[in-house]
């Protein structure tokens, strides 16, 4: 858990990737499966199965997620 500013950087994030994987089911899927292969992976080193996380999040899905909010 973690505390962030409503209608800050980190919010508005959050809140766009949500809504983003409830409409974009392949995008959720593929998230999905690598959260779990990760945590298979990774289970005893949160810092690793996090950073591991951070390409598809940042890169692909948070990109694709405000080209669809701007549509």
């Amino acid at each position: 858990m973690s505390v962030v500013a409503k209608g800050g950087e980190q919010w508005t994030n959050h809140v766009l990737f949500r809504d983003y994987l409830r409409y974009h089911e392949s995008d959720a899927r593929a998230y999905a499966s690598l959260k779990m292969t990760l945590a298979s992976q990774y289970r005893h080193d949160r810092t690793t199965y996090m950073s591991r996380k951070g390409p598809l999040i940042n890169r692909a899905i948070l990109c694709k997620a405000y080209r669809w909010r701007n549509t």
